[in-house]
C-alpha cells in the first residue's frame, strides 16, 4: 500500500510539473500589448483603432499601447508589423491594398509574403466619396473625361487608398489621374482639395466633413447610397459595380507564426469589440460599414480584391502610355 501511494505521488507530481507549462500559457495576456497602425494619428485607420482599442482592453484585461508608423502607403507600418515578434504581444492592422497593388497592377514584389500574415479579424470597412471644390469646374465624373488636362487628386502615397480608387476610376472611364503626395492623412488630403491645391480627392466623410461649405461629394465608392448623402448616386449606379470593392478594410493581424492559441484570444476580444455598441455607432456616425469577418472571409475578400487589381492592369497601363 505504502508503495502504491508513492507511486501515485510520483505521477501526480509529474502531471503537475508536466501542465505547469500549459497553465502559464493559459494566463496570456499579462503584459501590454504593441498595436502598430500603419497611419498617421488622426486619419480613418487612427480613428478606428482608438475607438476599438478601449473595448479590446476591457476584454483582454490588459493595456494596449498604439504605435503609429506612417509611409510608403501603409507599406512601412505593415512590414514592422510582419517583421515584428510573434509572440502575441504584438498585433495591429495590415493593409493589404499596396501589396495587392504591388503584385498585380505595378509587376512589382510585394515587401511581404502576404499569405504567411497570420488574420486575426476584420472589423470594418471604409468606403470613400470622390469629391471636388465647389466652386471648381467639375460637376460629375463625366466632366473629368471632357477635360483637357489630368485630374490632379491629392494623395497620401503610391499604393494607398486614394491613389488606387482615382488610378481605377481613371482607367475605367477614360481620363488622366495625377497625383501630389506626400500628404500624411486624407484630411489634411481634403483641405488641399477646399483650397484649390488639387482637382478632386478621395475620402470619407470624416476626411471632408470640415470642409463641407468648400467641397461636394460626386460619387459614393460603394454598392448603396450612403445616407448622409443619399442624393450621391452610388459607383455602381454609373456602371462600374467592381469598384465597390475599394475603400479601406480594417484587418487586424499579427506577425506569422504568431500561436494560434494566442490568436484566438485577441480574435475573441476582436469580435466583442466589433459588437459593442459605441463602436457600432462610431461607424454610423462616420460613414464606416461595420464588417465583422473571420479570417477565411478576410482572404476570399483579398482573393477577389486581387483579380479585380488584375482585371484593371491593362487598363492601366494604358492610360498610363
Amino acid at each position: 500500500m505504502r508503495r502504491s501511494r508513492l507511486l501515485l505521488s510520483a505521477l501526480a507530481l509529474g502531471a503537475a510539473i508536466t501542465l505547469q507549462p500549459q497553465a502559464s500559457f493559459a494566463d496570456y495576456p499579462d503584459k501590454p500589448i504593441s498595436f502598430i497602425v500603419p497611419f498617421g494619428a488622426g486619419g480613418g485607420f487612427d480613428q478606428m483603432v482608438r475607438v476599438l482599442v478601449p473595448k479590446m482592453e476591457k476584454h483582454l484585461g490588459v493595456a494596449i499601447a498604439i504605435k503609429n508608423n506612417p509611409g510608403a502607403g501603409g507599406r512601412r507600418g505593415s512590414i514592422l508589423l510582419y517583421k515584428s515578434k510573434p509572440d502575441g504581444y504584438t498585433m495591429g492592422l495590415n493593409y493589404f491594398v499596396p501589396f495587392l497593388v504591388d503584385k498585380h497592377i505595378l509587376g512589382k514584389k510585394p515587401g511581404l509574403d502576404m499569405e504567411k500574415v497570420s488574420v486575426i479579424y476584420k472589423t470594418s470597412h471604409s468606403r470613400h466619396f470622390v469629391f471636388v471644390a465647389k466652386n471648381g469646374p467639375y460637376k460629375s465624373l463625366k466632366d473629368f473625361t471632357k477635360a483637357d488636362k489630368s485630374i490632379k487628386f491629392p494623395t497620401t502615397g503610391i499604393g494607398a487608398s486614394g491613389w488606387i480608387a482615382a488610378s481605377a476610376l481613371g482607367a475605367e472611364m477614360g481620363f488622366d489621374s495625377a497625383f501630389v503626395t506626400g500628404y500624411k492623412t486624407l484630411s489634411t488630403a481634403a483641405l488641399a482639395v477646399a483650397r484649390g491645391d488639387g482637382d478632386a480627392g478621395v475620402g470619407a466623410i470624416h476626411h471632408f466633413g470640415g470642409f463641407t461649405n468648400e467641397v461636394q461629394p460626386l460619387v459614393y465608392l460603394g454598392a448603396k447610397r450612403e445616407a448622409h448623402y443619399p442624393d450621391v448616386p452610388t459607383i455602381a449606379e454609373l456602371g462600374y459595380p467592381q469598384l465597390t470593392a475599394l475603400g479601406a478594410a480594417h484587418v487586424l493581424a499579427a506577425p506569422p507564426g504568431t500561436p494560434e492559441d494566442r490568436l484566438e484570444v485577441l480574435r475573441e476580444a476582436a469580435r466583442k469589440a466589433a459588437r459593442d455598441p459605441e463602436f457600432i455607432a462610431w461607424g454610423k456616425e462616420t460613414a464606416t460599414d461595420i464588417e465583422p469577418t473571420e479570417p477565411k472571409g478576410v482572404w476570399e475578400e483579398v482573393e477577389e480584391t486581387g483579380k479585380m487589381f488584375s482585371s484593371l492592369k491593362p487598363l492601366f497601363e494604358k492610360s498610363k502610355n
